[in-house]
């Protein structure tokens, strides 16, 4: 008797490396758009949040950002995968975008 010949199936090393390519696109895309909006969002609610004048506030908030955008990269290539990334960035959004929402439009 003769074995059957095993169905044919591409190699889990294959499967792995489309995988890999799909997580490291949805980073990207997760830390350079979506971390944009975020930080928009964050800097936003800070400036709306800080006593004084708008001048000092807008700016001590822009300056701010390069170190939120920076640590939003940092924590995206940092999670377990992309969509863990993605879900914390949403959910940080949402948290910003409720807070500015909330706060109005200056007087």
């Amino acid at each position: 008797m003769s074995t059957p010949s095993p169905i044919p199936v591409r190699s889990p090393r294959d499967r792995t490396a489309a995988v890999a390519r799909l997580d490291v696109l949805c980073r990207v895309l997760v830390a350079v758009p979506g971390n944009y909006a975020a930080t928009s969002l964050v800097v936003i609610a800070i400036a709306r949040l800080l006593p004084g004048g708008a001048l000092p506030a807008a700016l001590t908030a822009t300056l701010l950002s390069f170190a939120l955008f920076a640590a939003g990269v940092m924590a995206t290539f940092a999670a377990r995968d992309g969509l863990r990334a993605g879900a914390w960035l949403a959910g940080i959004a949402a948290a910003a975008g409720g807070l500015v929402a909330l706060t109005g439009a200056p007087a």
